[in-house]
Order: structure tokens, then sequence, then C-alpha cells
């Protein structure tokens, strides 16, 4: 059946199917389906011939078809990756960074971006702490999400979680089911953790090198390995490190942690590439002294042979031990001679500060105090140079005409200033 053959355009609806005005099934004039589902449930789906991470096309019509993919198992992600990359390859955070896109009801909006995520690149290096997972042929599975990338950004499924193959460097070691897996120095691919480091999984199948298998397939277990050694430490092992008298063997005969510990410090003390440089301790006691000659070989003494080379230099005596200074009690301390405990010498009370005067007011001839000073007398006044016939008074301070002197005449009459007495 053809609507508008030749020309035109039809619009309505090709099939609509009603019961009681309740569209029951209906194909429009593009060909979008509607259809009544039952109450039944299931988990079963319906697949098309629209390929993957595509958007539909207005108009087109699709085939339905039976979802016969072969089920993923594991659980991945759609993200853009470099085009070097496959099925297998560890893959890490990249520095260009591509669009991702929204949905506008319930559809894929390619006119709708809504951030952008780092492509992802093959890891390169050993340990590598920016893995983001294992590439996954996860395309079919629903269990794969993350299609809001377009294809020219070469979307690819990350697994996230749940068991992948991945790709293993011929260089590692032999892995064992159960061997913590990382990345290796060669790009994209995996290698055996041998010590404390980032992981990408657990590996569950065993594989040598040499033997032509490329993949191990592994169970997805990001995060930090703490090493082959490290394992059942408790914390009740590291407080025993701190008892003197904790033993090294349980009553079971078997070695206990702080056993352990200490052979292993053994070996690592005799280990001449153990590190250590310099050593200081007040006392070392020991069975014998090795020291290196410059020819490479050792020279070893014990103390008895010591002994005889220091009374050998010292003419035949023995120089007395150096003596262990005395610990001393606060305040006591040691002597100049580092024999004795003696009372520190007191230190003298700091010269005082002078106080600072304000004038008028001086220091006082102890220098500790301010004081009035004392007045200065008045000068002497210089006497008066008097003119003949004065003279100075009794106080010398002015000048004065002299008393009159007393006469006696012939006739007997004494005078007195005005007065003549007879």
């Amino acid at each position: 059946m053809s609507f508008a053959a030749g020309s035109g355009t039809y619009t309505g609806n090709f099939i609509s199917l009603l019961n009681n005005n309740t569209t029951a099934f209906q194909v429009t004039s593009t060909g979008v389906t509607s259809i009544g589902l039952g109450a039944t449930a299931s988990t079963n789906a319906v697949c098309s011939s629209l390929a993957n991470t595509t958007a539909p096309t207005s108009g087109v019509a699709y085939e339905l078809r039976d979802c016969n993919a072969a089920p993923a198992a594991d659980y991945a992600e759609m993200y853009p990756v470099n085009s070097d990359v496959g099925f297998g390859d560890i893959v890490a955070v990249g520095n260009e960074m591509v669009p991702t896109y929204d949905t506008t009801d319930g559809n894929i909006d390619w006119t709708k971006p809504m951030g952008d995520i780092t492509k992802l690149i093959k890891s390169d290096k050993e340990y590598q702490s920016e893995v983001i997972g294992v590439v996954s042929d996860n395309y079919g599975d629903f269990s794969s999400t993350g299609n809001n990338i377009k294809k020219e950004d070469n979307p690819m499924p990350v697994a996230l979680n749940g068991r992948v193959p991945v790709k293993i460097s011929n260089s590692s070691e032999a892995i064992n089911a159960g061997d913590y897996i990382t990345t290796s120095a060669e790009n994209g691919k995996a290698e055996k953790a041998t010590k404390a480091g980032e992981v990408i999984g657990k590996a569950l199948t065993s594989w040598t090198p040499n033997s032509g298998q490329d993949t191990v397939m592994i169970f997805i277990e990001q995060g930090y390995y703490d090493g082959p050694n490290a394992g059942g430490v408790s914390l009740a092992d590291m407080q025993s490190l701190l008892d003197i008298n904790a033993p090294t063997v349980d009553s079971s005969g078997n070695e206990t942690f702080v056993g352990k510990f200490f052979d292993r410090m053994k070996v690592w003390l005799a280990d001449a590439e153990n590190g250590i440089g310099d050593l200081y301790a007040k006392k070392i006691h020991t069975e014998q002294i090795c020291v290196k000659k410059a020819d490479g070989t050792e020279f070893c003494a014990d103390g008895d042979q010591l002994e005889k080379a220091v009374s050998a230099m010292t003419g035949g005596t023995t120089p007395p031990p150096t003596p262990t200074p005395p610990t001393c009690v606060a305040p006591q301390i040691l002597n100049s001679a580092g024999d004795a405990c003696i009372d520190p010498i007191p230190t003298p009370d700091p010269t005082p500060t002078p106080p600072t005067c304000v004038a008028p007011q001086i220091l006082n001839s102890a220098g500790d105090a301010c004081v009035d000073p004392i007045p200065t007398p008045d000068p002497t006044p210089t006497p008066p140079t008097c003119v003949a016939p004065q003279i100075l008074n009794s106080t010398g301070d002015a000048c004065v005409d002299p008393a009159p002197t007393d006469t006696t005449t012939d006739s007997g009459t004494t005078t007195t200033g005005d007065t003549t007495t007879p």
C-alpha cells in the first residue's frame, strides 16, 4: 500500500487501532510504531538493525531483531579512546578532551552538550595510577552504557567491573590465579604485581612467559596493593614489636611476627647492600671487628688481638678504659673534667637599670633613685668701695659716715656732737 504515491505528503497514521478510544496499536506516517504491552514482565528485549551508538533518522525504517549477541561477563561504559586502542588494552587518562551529550525525551540529543571527558590512551608505565579500566568487547550486552559519545570520537566499552581478558606483557613473571595484576612498561599491557603499588585486578587463570597466550582473564579490582609480604599484619603484631618480652616462637613452635621481623632484620643488616652509611652508637658489643683494606680484603680482630695491639702501641701498658661519666640529677651538672656532678655557679643578679628622672629631680649618689637637687647658696656679695671719709658699715654691705670723735677743750668743757657739757 502506498500513500501519496507520485506526489504530495501523507501526514496521517497508516494504522490506528483503538479499544474504547484507547490506542492499542498505531503506525504513523513516518513508521513510528506504538503497541500496547501485556501486564506480564519479561527479561527479554528487542533490538533493531540500527548500528550501535547511532541515532535513528526520522522517517527511516529499521528492522526489528532479536537481541542474540553473546552476553558479556563484565559491566562496561563507553569512553572515547585513541585510534590505536583495541580490545584487552589497559587504558588511562589522556590529555585530549571530547564532548558528551545529554538526552531529550529519553533520547540522546546531539545538539545538547553535557560535559567534556578525557580521551583515553594506552597505559605506558608500571604501576600506573591514572588507569581507568580494560577495553572490553561489550557492545551488544545491556550492561554496556554511556553511548552519548559521537562515533568520530571512537567510543569503546571499558570494563569497570566483572571479568575481562587483558593483554599480558611477555616480560611479566609467571602468573597464578589469585595474583594481583598491574600495568607494565609495554603500552596497554599488564604484568604480575611483585611489589606494592597500583593494580587493576586479580588473575583468574594461570599464565607463563613464552606460552603463546596473549591475554589473561582477570577480575577488575582497581586499588593499591600493599605488596606480597604485607598480608596478615595486624595492629597487635605491630604493637608486639614494642614489647621487649614478646616471644619469637608461639606455644605451638611457630615463629611469631616478632621472630619473623627480627629474622628479616638480621638478613637485612648482614647484606652489604643494605644502604647503611654511617652508624653512631655510644657503645658497640661484638666478638670481632672487620675492616676493609685498600686491596679489597678484610682485616678482622677479636678482643684479645685488639688488646695486644693497643698494648704494643702504648709500650706494654694497656690504657685504662674511658670512664663512663656520671648521670647528674638537676640542678647539678657535670664539672669541666666530666667526672663529677657539681652545683651550677649561681648566676649573678643583673645590674639594675637606673630610673629615668624627670627634671628638676636627679639621680642620687647610689644611682637607684631620683631626688630633689640640693639648692645652690647665694653668692657672697662684693662689698662696695667707699669714698673717704665714708667707711663700710658693720655688715660690710654699705658705706656710712664715720662716727664723730670725742674732744676735751682747755676750759674743761667736753663737746659731744652739738652739745657742750660744762
